[in-house]
Parts: structure tokens; sequence; C-alpha cells
């Protein structure tokens, strides 16, 4: 996994299998970088808090796992309290192509509806 910037995204992107992938960077379950993870296959693991994305479609694969850790925190305190009410969001993905050993990223501005003009990087 590599991680870039464009601007104001945060791309990982991932090799699978001579495949490749991007998709936000950004946990979105605490916000830590995903690219300092784990990747097995096509799923990779924060390192924050082990919540788990399927790469290939930025879907959620596992919810924050840290046992007992969790429960006590949100039970106990204030930070807690609040910290409970976090879910933990799906990721946007990009359209990926190889051209003459160079990846490209289709990233689209987030307020665009509908087929726009993209920016390759």
């Amino acid at each position: 996994m590599i991680r870039f910037e464009v601007g104001e995204n945060e791309i990982l992107i991932a090799n699978i299998d001579g495949s490749i992938y991007a998709m936000n960077d950004r946990c979105g379950h605490m916000n830590a970088s995903l690219c300092k993870g784990r990747l097995v296959a096509n799923i990779v693991e924060c390192p924050l808090h082990k919540v788990r994305y399927d790469v290939t479609t930025g879907k959620v694969n596992r919810e924050p796992k840290i046992p007992g850790f969790e429960e006590v925190f949100i039970e106990t305190t204030h930070m807690g309290k609040i910290a409970g009410g976090i879910r933990t969001l799906d990721l946007n993905i990009y359209n990926t192509r190889v051209e003459n050993g160079v990846i490209q990223v289709e990233i689209l501005p987030e307020c665009c509806v509908g087929p726009q003009a993209s920016q390759t990087t």
C-alpha cells in the first residue's frame, strides 16, 4: 500500500493480485491513516481500532475491535459518552487505471452529481 495526497484528498493505493485499487486513506471510525495498517488479501485493517475495510468496495468489513476497552471507556468517561455515538462509515473508492506504468486515479469533486469532468492524477 502507498498513500498520496491530491488537494485535500488523502488516497490509499493497493495492489491486489496485480489489480490496482484506490480509496480514502482515513478510517471512517476515528480518522487514522489506513496506509499504516495491515493489508491481507483485499482487506485493510486500521492500526488504531482494528476496523477492517474491503479495499475493492470501501465497505466496512468489521467494526472496531479492542476487547473490553470500548465498553469500559464508553461506560466510565465523559468522552466515552460522546464517542459512544460514533459510527463507522464506509469509504469512497476511486476508479483507477495503469497507463505506461503510471497509476491514474479518477477523483470527482464531492459536490458533483452525475457525469462530470474528472481530475486525473
